[in-house]
């Protein structure tokens, strides 16, 4: 329930929630558009790392570093594509 401010008139708690709603579910799409664009540069991010660290191997150099990021690219990978699945869900799809 929304308070009434003194001098200003009356407010339809339905209105308001409609709003609210509709702001709501923009901004969730506007964060589904985003984690969208972070998976597919996500994905050419993890192909480009597993082709260097493939490079190196062949080369015999050490991959810990190389492994490190590929291991962290894959992590934030998981995290955009569970906010993508939570900003399904929010949105009813």
């Amino acid at each position: 329930m929304y308070r009434r401010i003194v001098g200003l008139p009356a407010v339809d708690d339905k209105l308001v929630a409609r709003y609210f709603h509709g702001v709501n579910r923009q901004l969730i799409e506007r964060q589904l558009a985003q984690a969208e664009r972070h998976i597919a540069e996500g994905e050419r991010h993890i192909a480009q790392q597993r082709e260097l660290v493939d490079r190196l191997e062949r080369a015999g150099h050490d991959l810990t570093t190389a492994v490190e990021l590929l291991n962290m690219l894959e992590q934030a990978q998981f995290m955009y594509i569970a906010g993508r699945d939570r900003c399904l869900k929010d949105l009813g799809r």
